[in-house]
């Protein structure tokens, strides 16, 4: 198998089913967000220019994991949420 042929096995379209289920982990996402507001800090604990250091340098050339894109959801944009904010964050259709 290429490397080419195994990174596509890897990142298969997602189908309906994976599409349901990760839509489903948002909306708990969103409702745990909100159970734990007043856990939160009110502010974000970050400096200017702290996204710029912690983004790629470059977009994914072919799409991701729905597991890496939480991770990177959790690590990345919500270390700069500060409350009660709460983007909503829509499943684009082009994932599907």
């Amino acid at each position: 198998m290429t490397e080419s042929q195994l990174l596509s096995n890897i990142l298969a379209k997602m189908d309906s089913a994976k599409f349901k289920a990760a839509g489903y982990q948002m909306i708990e996402y969103s409702a745990q967000y909100m159970e734990t507001l007043s856990k939160r800090d009110p502010l974000p604990q970050v400096v200017p220019g702290w996204l710029q250091k912690v983004m790629p340098n470059e977009a994914p050339k072919a799409p991701e994991p729905w597991e890496v894109i939480m991770n990177d959801f959790e690590k990345v944009a919500m270390e700069g949420m500060g409350m009660p904010y709460m983007y909503v964050i829509s499943l684009d259709l082009t994932m599907f």
